[in-house]
């Protein structure tokens, strides 16, 4: 009695291919039989081993052509009697088919903006999932850019950021290869992406810093907001003798810059009372060895310091702050504290910009605050910039921003009975607008105490009544 076991009757092969037959006899023992299998007709006749139950072989099926082939089995005893098992009918498949692929998202015809989620489904027959090579194309093929597999959702994913074009049309293009490098394209998804005008102005924050010298408390992270973290970097000791040391600091930003029409490097810092006069200058350089500085913060230094750099600033810019008095002798350690540091590339958009406001005030309101005023015509600007500064000074600084729909501003922390010039702008999608009229403010001057005594004559004494001014 002779059967095959393996392969079964119209099953499809591929690769090696497992021969199992089943072959008994009444007067030979287990696996005294010669049995031998053939897929070529009866051709060639390949022996098959036993196994301890059955005997087995291996077909190489990518040795014959993909389609039908016929497992045939014959079996002989001692006695030289055969015995032909029932031929097995598969079908040999050893072509590796192409994935299948396609967009999930986004979807045809859809309107994007910002950062678009990519999402594609893809598979193989021969492959595991997440073992392909998926890749997206957004210029027509021209670069191509890969995904990562998500198990959770079963797709290949990506993002991107579609800002970084003209709005308009566009196709996303994908493509899935598998490892016998079979490539299929998916069908093309066209959609629009659409994010409106481009911004009047970006700000840009420091990436990387170093210190050459001092100490450091906090890092560039606490310098993005305003009222967050803040960095404090304090001076250190030179070496040497103690009569020859001095106290000296240097750290520096880098930032990566944009540029723009308008470049402003804006910072609000404050400083430590210096017995030795120690201020802090910052500057600016876009080769990192020539510096040019820009605005100087001491004990007395109050909210936003900025200063107007060349329009051609753009690319890896570095901030420096310097101590400003390394005399010998002068040890005291005396400390910076960096709260918003930043500098701001500005363009107008498309459009028109918004016009200027008008009706502009400056009124002091107490003996360190100003409150100015203005009246908005820009009809839905992003909100307002004012600027300050003493007056014949000649450099302005940001004393701060006003949201949108807001007509007045309170600068506070001035000096008393002093006098200062301020001017406003609108910022929106659409531009900048032109600055404000220049108007003054004064704030208010101490109040006059009127000191008298009334006192009893005496030796050394006025006489009673008398009045001591």
């Amino acid at each position: 009695m002779v059967s095959i076991s393996a392969p079964t009757e119209g099953a499809t092969v591929s690769g090696m291919v497992p021969i199992e037959i089943v072959a008994s006899d009444a007067e030979d023992a287990d696996g005294s039989l010669s049995v031998v299998w053939s897929t070529d007709g009866g051709s060639t006749w390949i022996p098959a081993a036993w196994n301890g139950a059955t005997y087995d072989g291996s077909w190489e099926s990518p040795s014959v052509s993909d389609g039908g082939a016929v497992v045939e089995v014959r079996a002989t005893d001692s006695a030289t009697n055969t015995v032909n098992a029932t031929p097995v009918n598969v079908t040999v498949d050893n072509v590796d088919e192409a994935p299948a692929a396609s967009v999930s998202a986004p979807t045809e015809g859809a309107t994007v903006s910002g950062m678009v989620p990519i999402e594609i489904a893809a598979s193989d027959a021969e492959d595991a999932p997440g073992s392909l090579t998926v890749q997206w194309s957004v210029d027509g093929g021209a670069s191509w850019s890969p995904t990562t597999w998500n198990g959770g959702t079963a797709l290949y994913e990506a993002s991107w950021d579609s800002t970084t074009g003209p709005d308009g049309g566009a196709a996303v293009d994908t493509r899935a290869t598998d490892s016998a490098s079979n490539t299929t394209n998916a069908t093309s998804v066209n959609i629009t992406f659409d994010n409106g005008p481009s911004p009047s102005s970006v700000e840009e924050y420091a990436s990387t810093e170093s210190t050459t010298f001092g100490t450091v408390s906090g890092s560039y992270n606490d310098t993005y907001a305003n009222g967050g973290g803040i960095e404090a970097i304090t001076e250190t000791a030179s070496g040497g003798r103690k009569s020859n040391r001095t106290s000296r600091l240097a750290h520096s930003w880098t930032i990566p810059v944009t540029g723009g029409d308008v470049v402003t490097f804006v910072v609000e810092a404050a400083a430590s009372a210096s017995s030795d006069g120690d201020d802090f200058t910052f500057a600016y350089s876009t080769d990192g060895s020539t510096f040019t500085d820009m605005v100087t913060v001491n004990s007395a230094t109050t909210g936003y310091l900025s200063y107007v750099m060349p329009p051609s600033t753009n690319g890896n810019i570095t901030i420096r702050v310097t101590d400003s008095n390394r005399d010998r002798g002068n040890q005291e350690l005396d400390t910076v504290w960096i709260d918003h540091l930043y500098i701001r590339s500005e363009s107008p958009g498309p459009g028109t910009a918004p016009p200027a406001p008008d009706t502009v005030a400056a009124i002091g309101t107490g003996m360190d605050m100003i409150e100015v005023t203005w009246n908005d015509n820009s009809g839905g600007g992003a909100g307002f910039e004012i600027h300050r500064r003493a007056t014949g000074s000649g450099t302005w600084s940001l004393a701060g921003t006003a949201p949108a729909g807001t007509g007045s501003f309170t600068d506070e922390g001035l000096a008393t009975n002093t006098t200062y010039e301020y001017r406003v702008r609108v910022y929106a999608a659409t531009g900048l607008s032109l600055w404000s009229a220049t108007v003054q403010g004064t704030t208010l001057a101490s109040s006059a105490i009127d000191l008298q005594a009334t006192g009893y004559k005496g030796e050394g004494c006025p006489e009673r009544g008398s009045v001591v001014e």
